[in-house]
């Protein structure tokens, strides 16, 4: 890879290439010649030295072949009109729960936090959250505890409108396989 561009490493992208070309390191070659303390300068004392590495083809974390397991899945409605009216609210929130449950109990997994986020139409934005009383897949259990969560946010949205929704779910480990 000598001769690639800085851009052919995995977590290089341009902002970072346009950086390290300020600094005349356009190639992996260049970038694993470059000098520890220029790129600690311009990166940072954990980032720049990382660079160098990376150039190098070194990383001590090890190389896995599993395929990613998700931890968490979550969904948003962006509003067209912002929403005044509370029980609409709750009924969004509801709506977006029961999607997300639905489609983790499709994929075997059970939920174990549930999150709500709120975007006023001044973008003011609040995420909470709540642990769950025991890991779950029941679309109306995970409803009930998005009402839950949404209801933490009454002084908060009191008045306001609302221009996003969302709601996040967190899903137990996976049992290992036997």
């Amino acid at each position: 890879m000598r001769a690639e561009p800085v851009t052919a490493i995995w977590g290089i992208g341009d902002r970072i290439a346009r950086r390290l070309g300020a600094l005349g390191v356009h190639t992996v070659e260049q970038l694993a010649a470059a000098d520890n303390h220029a790129l600690a300068a311009a990166f940072g004392p954990r980032i720049g030295p990382s660079l160098k590495v990376m150039g190098l083809g070194g990383d001590t974390s090890p190389i896995v072949d599993e395929p990613r397991v998700p931890k968490g899945r979550s969904k948003e409605t962006t509003f067209t009109e912002d929403l005044t009216d509370p029980i609409r609210v709750a009924a969004e929130v509801d709506t977006l729960a029961r999607s997300l449950a639905a489609s983790a109990s499709d994929d075997g997994r059970a939920i174990t936090h549930v999150a709500v986020k709120v975007r006023t139409s001044t973008f003011h934005t609040r995420t909470k959250i709540a642990k769950l009383p025991a890991p779950t897949d029941d679309p109306a259990e995970v409803a009930r505890a998005a009402a839950v969560v949404l209801a933490r946010f009454a002084d908060d949205i009191a008045g306001r409108r609302i221009r996003l929704l969302g709601v996040r779910v967190e899903f137990a480990p996976p049992a290992p396989p036997s």
